[in-house]
């Protein structure tokens, strides 16, 4: 199997984990602010199924195909400890308040 493969399924599997987790804060109400569906349909003025589409779109493909290009480099890393460091990564990125933004 390649790695653009394995990484493209390794990000839906994430994905799903990550969609649960987001019905689950929905359903509790715990963090509204992290309400990525309500977000993106809301920012975007698209329906809640395609907030949902987009989400596992750049889930599995994005995230997927970046975890790939990180896997291969890995060198002789365990693949648990390449998928956590690679979890931090992504976890960091997405929620930094300055994302995208250049401080001057």
């Amino acid at each position: 199997m390649s790695n653009t493969l394995r990484g493209m399924i390794a990000g839906f599997v994430a994905t799903l984990a990550v969609g649960a987790l987001l019905l689950l804060n929905s359903t509790l109400d715990w963090w509204p602010q992290l309400d990525i569906i309500r977000l993106l349909s809301t920012l975007g003025s698209i329906s809640p199924a395609a907030a949902w589409m987009d989400h596992f779109i750049v889930g599995t493909v994005v995230w997927g195909l970046l975890f790939a290009i990180f896997d291969a480099v890995g060198l002789n890393h365990p693949h648990w400890l390449r998928g956590a460091v690679f979890g931090v990564f992504a976890w960091l990125l997405t929620t930094s308040p300055k994302f995208g933004s250049v401080s001057t």
